[in-house]
């Protein structure tokens, strides 16, 4: 369904209104604030904890750009998460000289 069609909340079924949120007009719920996405994409995110430290990464791009996450990534149907968690977090955070071993 595309986002202009929906007019009613699909969690508590108030009323919604476009509002500008996450890059472009979305309908959000005028009471519970549920914001609705007509493509949502899966994504993955890894915690690395060594001594009791966590891992975190600034973003790169928008939106939140400069802020501060988990490393992460978007889902492809050709990649399971555990095994693009393993690549990402090679690629991304350990020296590409070496080979990885999953």
């Amino acid at each position: 369904m595309r986002a202009e069609e929906v007019k009613f909340c699909p969690k508590c079924g108030q009323p919604v209104m476009l509002e500008f949120r996450f890059a472009q007009d979305r309908p959000v719920c005028t009471v519970c604030g549920f914001i609705y996405f007509a493509d949502p994409k899966v994504a993955v995110a890894l915690m690395l904890e060594r001594e009791g430290k966590i891992l975190l990464v600034r973003r790169a791009h928008d939106p939140f750009r400069g802020l501060w996450t988990l490393p992460g990534a978007l889902l492809t149907a050709a990649k399971t998460p555990p095994k693009r968690h393993s690549v990402n977090a090679w690629r991304k955070l350990v020296s590409p000289l070496k080979s990885p071993v999953f």
